[in-house]
């Protein structure tokens, strides 16, 4: 993600104002120098501060105020829908393109099979049981079409992960006329999505820098861990980034902020934002090291 300028990071529950992640790079936090910040203002699960650093070369300010309302932030993949799905033998490099249909309830998976892709289906089998657990997924299938699919009938277990960026792949093995087969698969087409649960919060962020750049943003996720804060909402007003989400990290680094705090943030999409807070990702912009004022994350 990108803060259209440079970003620097919002604290966790920032209610309070960002000013503005650069622009260009989108800059991120920075807040008025010198303010303190007393401990007894910030509760559980929340940021807040007031504080200034440079950011490609430009002042930048920021204050803000955001907390965590829920602490149920998660992370689940889907793997429903339709693939292609190269298998290969073991010692043979030639792959076998299969379609792959794939139903999802809870963690459960239900689906069909089919070779070659596009059909029509010499070969066909369908899932006797399925599971996806995190970044796992698996299944045992039955042949239904094909030689494979007469007594004795072919049984192929299916294990194998999930990638970052939604690919699947691992191994195979199955019973093919009574003997043992097995080699290593992956998908060619289709990608399995990160559903976002959780990540609740609430908070405002300020940005302004001394271009005269400034925006506002009401902050819906935030995820607190630690001396790290992560939040995400849409810019409201301002003369910069409407229409899209800023994501935003902050490190309590101590007091005063130029002991080592940081802001990094970056502009992009809710749905991006959202997973990214949920992830604890880091933003494209940043971090930065804050200069003045101070940042506390509680």
């Amino acid at each position: 993600m990108k803060y259209h300028h440079n970003s620097n990071g919002l604290v966790a529950r920032f209610k309070t104002n960002m000013k503005k992640f650069a622009y260009g790079a989108i800059a991120v936090i920075i807040a008025t120098a010198g303010v303190s910040i007393p401990a007894s203002a910030i509760g559980p699960d929340e940021a807040e501060g007031n504080v200034g650093y440079t950011a490609y070369g430009l002042q930048r300010n920021a204050r803000f105020d955001v907390e965590q309302e829920s602490n149920k932030c998660t992370t689940k993949w889907n793997v429903e829908g339709n693939y292609s799905i190269a298998f290969n033998l073991n010692g043979d490099p030639t792959q076998y393109v299969h379609d792959l249909t794939l139903n999802q309830n809870g963690n459960s998976l239900k689906g069909l099979g089919g070779y070659p892709a596009g059909g029509p289906h010499i070969y066909e089998w369908k899932l006797k049981s399925g599971t996806v657990n995190g970044s796992n997924v698996n299944f045992v299938a039955k042949y239904t079409l094909g030689a494979d699919a007469v007594t004795p009938l072919t049984t192929m277990t299916v294990t194998g992960t999930i990638a970052p960026n939604g690919t699947m792949s691992g191994t195979w093995a199955d019973n093919y006329q009574g003997g043992n087969r097995a080699g290593q698969w992956t998908t060619t087409s289709g990608a399995a999505t990160q559903l976002v649960a959780g990540c609740q919060g609430e908070g405002v962020f300020r940005y302004s820098d001394v271009n005269g750049t400034q925006y506002r943003v009401n902050v819906k996720f935030v995820k607190v861990s630690g001396n790290d804060a992560w939040f995400a909402g849409p810019v409201t007003s301002g003369n910069a980034g409407l229409g899209q989400w800023l994501f935003a990290k902050v490190h309590d680094g101590g007091t005063p902020g130029s002991n080592g705090d940081q802001v990094s943030g970056s502009f992009t999409t809710k749905d991006a934002a959202k997973l990214a807070v949920a992830l604890m990702s880091n933003p494209g912009d940043g971090p930065f090291a804050v200069t003045s004022g101070n940042l506390r994350v509680h």
